[in-house]
């Protein structure tokens, strides 16, 4: 357990706050040129499903290869799923990529897709000292 906080603050410091600084960037751009500053003018265009494909191949990074064979089943289905969630946010964004997307969709899927790819990173990065 010593070693799991440290590596989470580590990952939420130098993995998660990073990869959001240029959605912070727009967001203050936005503010300041007193135009309208919604999650649809942040990341209408699929730029949390960017984040969450990276932010998914660093959980798996974590851990692959396993460190240890406890609860190994559980840890397969973990990097399965997380492998999954990275998959498709790069196949949603690819689709947006296409064109002709409603700005609104994209922003609020993009979202849950990035909740839940950061919960599954998240939970990689913390089973991956046990």
């Amino acid at each position: 357990m010593k070693t799991i906080l440290p590596k989470l603050a580590r990952w939420l410091g130098f993995h998660l706050l990073i990869a959001l600084t240029p959605l912070f960037a727009t967001l203050l751009a936005l503010r300041a040129s007193s135009r309208s500053a919604g999650l649809k003018d942040i990341a209408g265009h699929g730029e949390l499903l960017l984040i969450a494909a990276a932010l998914g191949a660093i959980g798996i990074g974590e851990m692959v290869p396993f460190k240890t064979r406890k609860w190994l089943v559980s840890k397969i289905l973990l990097v399965a799923l997380t492998l999954c969630s990275v998959l498709v946010s790069s196949m949603y964004f690819a689709f947006i990529m296409l064109g002709a997307s409603n700005e609104s969709t994209v922003s609020y899927d993009s979202l849950l897709i990035f909740i839940f790819t950061v919960l599954l990173s998240g939970t990689c990065v913390a089973v991956s000292e046990v």
